[in-house]
């Protein structure tokens, strides 16, 4: 089994030992502070950007490339603060005709226990996550070498 990526703050601070070059991140616009309407219609879902948003915008992870699955994240969060307290009101266990039986509530949130770990584990909102997480560094678009590589060699000015 192969050894897992390192992470790329630490081969930065280590001085880059495999000598190879680390790829940059994409860059993006930063998004809008606001959630979403399809975020705002929804309390728990709200409340759970409000509560996020500004440190992801200190951070400098909070574009516009990534509201959308940022926005699903505050939907299943909202969601399993819900079946949380229905868990809590009707037990995690029902009677059935063999026995005892995982409630339909228990599933639901095990299966959404499951999705948020995915999401936050992309969102760097794990520890481990977050070693992960670099910004590039600001190029610009009117560099003339950078247009010249990206246009084959020609200056397209």
């Amino acid at each position: 089994m192969p050894r897992p990526p390192t992470a790329t703050k630490k081969k930065l601070d280590e001085g880059l030992p495999g000598k190879r070059e680390v790829e940059p991140n994409i860059e993006s616009a930063p998004a809008p502070e606001a959630a979403p309407k399809w975020i705002a219609d929804s309390p728990l879902a709200l409340a759970e950007w409000n509560a996020l948003v500004p440190e992801r915008i200190r951070c400098g992870i909070h574009t516009l490339l990534d509201v959308n699955q940022f926005g699903r994240y505050c939907i299943l969060m909202a969601t399993f603060k819900r079946v949380v307290l229905e868990v809590n009101r009707e037990g995690a266990v029902v009677e059935g005709k063999a026995g005892l039986k995982m409630g339909a509530a228990l599933s639901i949130l095990l299966d959404l226990e499951k999705q948020l770990r995915a999401l936050e584990m992309e969102n760097g909102a794990t520890p481990k996550s977050r070693n992960y997480l670099h910004m590039a560094p600001e190029v610009n678009p009117r560099d003339d070498a950078a247009r010249a590589e990206f246009f084959g060699g020609e200056n397209q000015a």
